[in-house]
C-alpha cells in the first residue's frame, strides 16, 4: 500500500510538473503573440478619415485588432475614432501634426487610453476579446508602442504604429555593421537572407541606429544570432536558417512592405531568400542575387513576389545575364574617360528662335543586348549615384565648349555629395529631386556656396506642392526648369495650371527665369500669359 502511495504521488507530481509547464508555455505563447508587430495606415484629414492598410492580427495581438471593430484592413473609419484608442497626450500630439501642412516625417512615443476612457470600445469588444483585453493589460501595464507618420505634398499621411515588448534586448549593443569588420566568419550551412534597398535620403543623410534597430525588431531578429551588412545602399541580415516557419513569416511581412514602401521615408524595397554557404567568400554571390531580387522589385512592385523566396531562383539565365550585365555595367563607369553630351538648346516659345542656353544630355552608348538591365540599373538611386559623380569628375578634365551657358540635370543626392563641387568650368547644375523632396537646408547652404563662387544652380520641378513654394521663397536661383510631367499638361489640368502661376509669381518677384520642357506649342494665348512661357526646349 505505501508503495502504491508513492507511485501514485510521483504520478501526480508528474501530471502537476506537465500541467504547470504547458501553461507557462500557453502563457508565454500568448504573451508573445502581442509582443511585437506592425500596424500601417493612411490618414485622409481632408475628409477627417483613416484606412488600415494591413491585416488584423489574430487573437486580439492589440485594441486596434478587436473582431467587431472598424479598424479592419481596407476600411474606412473616422479620424475621431482613430483617436480614441490613444490616451489623451498622444490624441494632441497626432493631431498637431494632421494639422501641420509640412512635408515631414514624425516619430512619437504613444500610449493606448486607460481603461476609463476604453468604455465606449469595449462595448463593441466580445466576450473573449474583453477577457483577453484584460489578462493582457494586467501583464503589460502601460505598454509603449511606436508612432511614426510620414506626410506627403498631397496632403496625405501615411502611418505606421509598432511595438515589441522585448524592450530589456539591447539591440544596439549587439549588433554590428560586418561589412567593416575583418576576419569575421561564417559557419556553413543554409542561411536566410533578409535584405532592404535604402531610400535615396540615406544617400545624403547616415542612417541612423535605430532605424536599423527598427528593422531587427519588425522582423524579431535575435540581435546575438544575426549578422548585418550594410553596403551599396542595401542593409541585409544573414540568418542560420532553423525553421521553415522563419522563412515563411518574413516573405508574408516582405510582401506587405513591398505593398507599401511609399509610406516609408526608409525603404525602397525588401527581399528574402534562402541560401547555402560554405565560407565568406559566399557573401559576394548573396550580394549579387540580393540586388538581382531588390532592383527588379523597386522596379515592379506589383510583381515583388517573383523576385522573392523560391520562385527567385525560377529564371536561372535571366539571374545569370543580370549579373553579367552589373558587372559590365561597374567596368563600363568605373573605365570611362570621356563622355559624350548632347545639347538640346532653349527656344524662344514665339519664334523659335535659340538662346545661348542649352541643356546638356549625356548619351551612353551601352551594349545592345544588355540594355533593358542596363536602363534597370539606372533607376536604382545607390548606381546613379555613381554614375553621376564619375560623369562630372569626367567632365572635369574634358574640355566642354561653351559651359557656362550649358545646364546639366544632377540628382540633389550628387549636388549634396561632400566631393562633389561645381566649376566655371562644368555646366551648371540643373539639380532634381529622385524622392519630390527638396532637402531645403542643405541644397540652400550649397547654393548659396555657388553663388559666392560666382557659379549660378537651377532648379528641376515635376511636382509643385506647399514645401517647394517655401523652398523657391527661400532660395536664390537664376533658372527654374518645370518638367515634362507638368509642362506638358498645363493646358488640361486647370488645377496644375494654377499651381504653375504660383510658381511664376515667385520667380517674377525674384527675377528668376522659367524654362519649361517639352511643352506644348498649341497653347491658349491666356495660358502663355499667365503662365509666362517664353522659353522651352524638348528633351529628346
Amino acid at each position: 500500500m505505501l508503495e502504491f502511495l508513492k507511485i501514485l504521488i510521483v504520478l501526480l507530481s508528474l501530471i502537476i510538473f506537465v500541467f504547470v509547464l504547458f501553461f507557462c508555455f500557453v502563457l508565454f505563447g500568448f504573451y508573445k503573440r502581442s509582443s511585437s508587430g506592425i500596424i500601417l495606415f493612411k490618414v485622409d484629414y481632408i475628409n477627417k478619415r483613416v484606412i488600415r492598410l494591413n491585416s488584423k492580427f489574430a487573437y486580439l495581438s492589440t485594441i486596434f485588432d478587436a473582431k467587431h471593430t472598424d479598424f479592419e484592413m481596407y476600411n474606412y473609419m473616422s479620424v475621431n475614432d482613430f483617436l480614441d484608442y490613444f490616451n489623451q497626450q498622444t490624441k494632441d500630439k497626432i493631431l498637431a501634426i494632421l494639422d501641420n501642412s509640412e512635408v515631414n516625417e514624425y516619430k512619437l512615443d504613444a500610449y493606448l487610453c486607460d481603461d476609463k476612457e476604453m468604455v465606449t470600445l469595449l462595448k463593441k469588444f466580445s466576450l473573449i476579446d474583453r477577457i483577453i483585453y484584460k489578462f493582457d493589460t494586467k501583464l503589460k501595464k502601460n505598454k509603449k508602442y511606436y508612432l511614426e507618420i510620414l506626410s506627403n505634398s498631397k496632403g496625405d499621411f501615411y502611418g505606421k504604429i509598432h511595438w515589441n515588448h522585448f524592450d530589456n534586448i539591447n539591440v544596439s549593443d549587439k549588433l554590428e555593421n560586418l561589412h567593416f569588420k575583418e576576419n569575421f566568419r561564417i559557419k556553413s550551412g543554409n542561411y536566410l537572407v533578409l535584405g532592404f534597398a535604402l531610400n535615396s535620403y540615406y544617400l545624403t543623410d547616415e542612417i541612423r541606429y535605430d532605424d536599423i534597430k527598427e528593422l531587427a525588431v519588425t522582423f524579431n531578429l535575435n540581435p546575438e544570432k544575426e549578422m548585418y551588412f550594410y553596403k551599396d545602399g542595401i542593409i541585409y541580415f544573414l540568418a542560420k536558417k532553423n525553421t521553415h516557419k522563419k522563412i515563411e513569416i518574413w516573405l508574408n511581412e516582405a510582401k506587405k512592405i513591398n505593398k507599401n514602401t511609399w509610406n516609408s521615408k526608409l525603404l525602397l524595397a525588401t527581399s528574402v531568400f534562402e541560401t547555402k554557404m560554405n565560407s565568406v567568400h559566399d557573401i559576394i554571390e548573396i550580394e549579387r542575387i540580393l540586388k538581382y531580387s531588390l532592383f527588379n522589385i523597386i522596379n515592379n512592385p506589383n510583381e515583388s513576389q517573383k523576385y522573392l523566396g523560391n520562385e527567385l531562383f525560377n529564371k536561372p539565365e535571366e539571374l545569370r545575364k543580370f549579373k553579367e550585365d552589373l558587372n559590365l555595367f561597374e567596368y563600363i563607369h568605373n573605365s570611362k574617360q570621356k563622355v559624350n553630351i548632347k545639347h538640346n538648346k532653349i527656344l524662344n516659345f514665339q519664334n523659335d528662335l535659340p538662346t545661348r542656353l542649352s541643356v546638356a544630355k549625356i548619351i551612353e552608348d551601352y551594349p545592345k543586348n544588355s540594355i533593358k538591365n542596363f536602363e534597370l540599373f539606372e533607376k536604382i538611386p545607390y548606381l546613379k549615384l555613381k554614375v553621376e559623380k564619375n560623369n562630372y569628375q569626367i567632365l572635369q578634365n574634358q574640355n566642354i565648349a561653351n559651359s557656362k551657358n550649358t545646364i546639366l540635370k544632377i540628382s540633389q543626392e550628387t549636388f549634396l555629395q561632400k566631393e562633389f563641387n561645381s566649376a566655371d568650368n562644368l555646366p551648371i547644375p540643373l539639380v532634381y529631386s529622385e524622392i519630390n523632396f527638396f532637402n531645403s537646408n542643405k541644397t540652400q547652404t550649397k547654393i548659396q556656396k555657388n553663388l559666392q563662387n560666382k557659379i549660378p544652380t537651377t532648379l528641376y520641378i515635376n511636382q509643385i506642392d506647399k514645401s517647394l513654394i517655401t523652398i523657391l521663397n527661400d532660395m536664390r536661383l537664376k533658372v527654374i526648369v518645370i518638367g515634362k510631367n507638368i509642362a506638358s499638361k498645363i493646358h488640361q489640368d486647370n488645377n496644375l495650371f494654377l499651381d504653375c502661376v504660383s510658381v511664376v509669381n515667385i520667380a517674377k518677384k525674384k527675377a528668376i527665369r522659367i524654362i519649361y520642357e517639352d511643352i506644348e506649342k498649341n497653347l491658349d494665348p491666356l495660358i502663355i500669359q499667365k503662365a509666362e512661357v517664353k522659353f522651352y526646349y524638348k528633351s529628346n
